[in-house]
């Protein structure tokens, strides 16, 4: 139905409509499309989540790469609410030249962390990489 013959019924009638399209989608047909519609939903929404951003952290000028459904290589790490896992790419050996800046974000010891971040590059032998410290203050309430 078109939403412009929708809005022709009268409100009874509409509401008369909305109860058969809701009891419709309990049983039968109606129920299979909604959970094959809402299936679909998630699956798009899924597919879309990783590339949306938040305007305001658009001076990080960050890229993201997304594997979709990756089958081998996946390493996993431990964070505060629950394990996320992730692909090693190689790309940073091949082309160490792509990275110039690392800005260490508020944290409780900011200090230690640009020493482990500078340890860790030096490790990799990835060299003339500028370490900044974000002056944006840390809260952990």
């Amino acid at each position: 139905m078109a939403r412009g013959d929708y809005d022709k019924f009268s409100s009874k009638e509409q509401v008369d409509f909305e109860i058969e399209q809701h009891k419709s989608t309990l049983d039968g047909v109606g129920k299979l499309k909604k959970e094959k519609a809402l299936k679909t939903l998630c699956e798009n929404i899924n597919e879309c989540a990783p590339i949306i951003k938040h305007s305001s952290f658009h001076e990080e000028l960050e890229w993201r790469i997304v594997a979709r459904n990756p089958a081998k290589n996946i390493k996993y790490r431990v964070s505060k609410s629950h394990i996320v896992p992730f692909l090693i790419l190689p790309i940073i050996k091949k082309y160490p030249e792509i990275i110039r800046k690392i800005c260490i974000g508020p944290n409780p010891n900011p200090n230690r962390c640009a020493k482990s971040v500078e340890q860790l590059l030096t490790n990799e032998g990835l060299n003339n990489i500028e370490i900044e410290v974000s002056e944006i203050p840390f809260n952990s309430w």
